[in-house]
């Protein structure tokens, strides 16, 4: 009689067990849309925390970079003030005074200070 017992209490914890996991699982059918746009929406948060909320965007996203004397770097050849410029602006007008050998300072500078735009500040 002892081992018919043991017998039925191994067959309903093996029943309590596929219980358990038949209602883990409609669980995770029932809500997949739900845990799929929660994994979607930190994923989208992570990647905004790199960016600093500035998504790129080809068509409308202006590519910035500084120009001068920037925390503790100095270049006797810019100024100490620091300009931020378009980099479009730079590749297309600045390449030949800004990177020729010798530098040509002077031009390299008024050639960045045209480049300047208020929305890269």
């Amino acid at each position: 009689m002892l081992t018919r017992n043991k017998k039925k209490l191994k067959a309903q914890a093996v029943f309590e067990y596929i219980m358990l996991i038949v209602f883990v699982l409609s669980a995770f059918l029932i809500f997949q849309k739900y845990i799929a746009r929660a994994i979607s929406g930190r994923w989208k948060q992570v990647g905004d925390s790199f960016s600093d909320g500035q998504s790129f965007d080809p068509e409308t996203t202006l590519e910035c970079a500084t120009f001068g004397a920037v925390h503790d770097t100095e270049d006797a050849r810019f100024p100490e003030t620091e300009v931020w410029y378009r980099v479009d602006c730079f590749d297309a007008n600045c390449m030949t005074p800004c990177y020729h050998d010798p530098i040509d300072a002077p031009q390299c500078k008024a050639c960045i200070m045209a480049c300047q735009d208020p929305d890269c500040n």
